[in-house]
């Protein structure tokens, strides 16, 4: 793809040095983290963005302070490199290119240059991530540069002040024609305004009345007000409410004490831009929590820049963390419905009251947060994992009590710094499975070591399944064919410590049974039991049939 490919043109819409553009962060969650990755980010993701710039491959781009450069057609180690070096010169907010298929290369040269760097999903492309960029940033341009100076108000404070300035009832719907906001410094209504609001539906017919007469077409495709004379109603006038190509919803102007057709089209669409920034502020609630739940997803799949998450912890220079995990035991019955989201919500309230910086996300059937954790002494180490798993029970009480939801929950090691996520997670979850499967409802890394190491030991025999065979694999075999009893009788025999007494009352048999079998299945399978060896792999071996 060359630069000509790309619409609209190389450079988009920026501000000066002194103008404040949204922050990296700001931006990452209106485009959606699993679209960007985050590679390397040094001096964190609070610096603002002024705009984005379009790599020329010829020459120097013209790059300013506070930039986004769109690395399109760098595939080179050589010219990715040169593109950083210029991006850093001239101070620019970051660079986005192609996830390549050495990351570690990439990140080492985003290091050296100390630049942010961000790689874009396979399913992406950059006339996609160029629109989507263009959305974002007019969306910010739109709210400093509204002449309706509502700039810290919401949607019914844009369409009181929109209504003020036309003269007339205003009326904000979402893309469905479901109403967001109205004015209220006017008394007067008509029905249709009035039917809308109290049932926050359009009226009946209205949708159907649009469509057929082809103004739904005509609205959604305009860039200027469109007059709308619906039966038995005053006259409007209709402007779609944009970011970018994605059409948001509608801004409504229902005729007043000022005539439409004196209205300032101007100033309705200046009020749609404004409207447009809301909204899109709307679908970004919560953004304190929403990019660093996504950022911690990303570090725990073992991709993104998990040095990143360290911004968010006050003091981290003296903190260690501690990954816990909650498994939603039934859940294939809330797959189609929001308690992950509602799990992930109580998680993170719940750490917040327990004294804890925090950061929780939800994946598939698990749910994460992250904990800081002091540093202690020895004597007191057993202190933080006491407050942790404390912590966790509070929470599966609570999803109990107020979500219906049975829950387990595992508390990981303590983790010097977050470069190892991806292993933690992986430990968690191991924990989390093996809880679900045999108790208790909590427990740490530490109090289930043992379960837990053979149950990794399990994993590695799947993958290399040689490591059961051998003489217990023939003894496997004759219990199910012969229904021969070798393996409990093994298994008996080492638990009760060789003892044939102790094993024969573990079998329910006399002792001479016991002596007979293992006598057999020595001779069978040319076991020495003498060896401490050959005990030791045996024992290992039946711990790992276990289940």
């Amino acid at each position: 793809m060359t630069v000509s490919d790309i619409a609209p043109p190389t450079a988009l819409p920026a501000w000066d040095a002194e103008s404040a553009g949204p922050s990296l962060a700001a931006l990452l969650t209106d485009l959606g983290i699993r679209q960007l990755e985050v590679i390397s980010a040094p001096d964190g993701l609070n610096g603002p963005v002024c705009g984005a710039v379009i790599w020329e491959g010829v020459g120097e781009s013209r790059i300013g302070a506070g930039d986004l450069v769109l690395a399109v057609g760098v595939t080179g180690a050589a010219e990715l490199s040169h593109v950083l070096a210029i991006a850093a010169q001239s101070a620019a907010a970051g660079v986005i290119t192609k996830r390549p298929e050495h990351l570690d290369l990439l990140r080492a040269e985003a290091q050296l240059h100390e630049m942010t760097v961000l790689c874009m999903g396979s399913d992406l492309t950059w006339h996609q991530l160029h629109s989507s960029l263009s959305a974002a940033l007019a969306t910010t341009r739109s709210l400093s540069q509204s002449s309706l100076g509502v700039l810290d108000g919401d949607l019914f404070a844009l369409a009181d002040a929109a209504a003020a300035s036309l003269g007339g009832p205003v009326e904000i719907d979402d893309a469905a024609m479901q109403p967001l906001a109205y004015s209220n410094i006017d008394d007067d209504c008509d029905e249709l305004r009035r039917t809308s609001i109290l049932t926050r539906h359009p009226p009946a017919g209205l949708m159907e009345w649009l469509q057929q007469s082809g103004l739904l077409h005509q609205i959604r495709t305009a860039h200027r007000p469109v007059r709308v004379e619906p039966n038995s109603s005053r006259a409007r006038l209709a402007m779609p409410i944009r970011a970018g190509v994605d059409l948001l919803g509608y801004i409504w102007l229902a005729e007043g004490t000022t005539p439409i057709d004196e209205v300032d089209p101007w100033v309705l669409i200046d009020a749609a831009r404004m409207a447009s920034g809301l909204m899109m502020r709307l679908r970004t609630v919560n953004t304190e929590r929403r990019l660093p739940s996504e950022l911690l997803r990303s570090a725990l799949d073992g991709v993104g820049c998990p040095d990143v998450l360290m911004n968010h912890f006050p003091q981290h220079d003296q903190t260690q963390f501690r990954l816990v995990a909650f498994h939603l035991v039934d859940a294939e019955r809330h797959r189609s419905d929001q308690r992950p989201i509602l799990l992930q919500n109580l998680v993170a309230l719940r750490a917040e009251s327990a004294g804890y910086a925090a950061i929780a996300t939800s994946r598939d059937d698990m749910v994460y947060v992250l904990l800081d954790d002091p540093p202690q002494s020895a004597p007191k180490a057993t202190t933080s994992v006491a407050r942790a798993q404390g912590f966790a029970e509070l929470v599966v009480a609570h999803a109990t009590q107020q979500l219906r939801t049975a829950l387990v929950a595992a508390v990981g090691h303590g983790l010097a710094d977050l470069s190892t996520l991806n292993a933690a997670r992986l430990e968690v979850d191991r924990l989390a499975a093996m809880i679900a499967r045999t108790g208790p409802t909590v427990g740490t890394a530490d109090s289930l070591r043992t379960r837990a190491v053979l149950a990794e030991l399990r994993e590695l025999a799947k993958d290399r399944p040689h490591l059961l065979s051998g003489p217990i694999e023939t003894l496997r075999r004759l219990d199910e064919t012969k229904g021969t009893e070798y393996l409990p009788t093994l298994r008996a025999y080492f638990d009760a410590q060789h003892d044939l007494a102790e094993a024969g009352k573990l079998l329910c048999v006399h002792r001479n049974t016991v002596r007979y079998r293992i006598a057999r299945l020595q001779e069978l399978c040319h076991i020495d039991l003498v060896s401490p060896t050959d005990r030791l792999v045996l024992q290992l071996q039946l711990h790992l049939l276990a289940d």
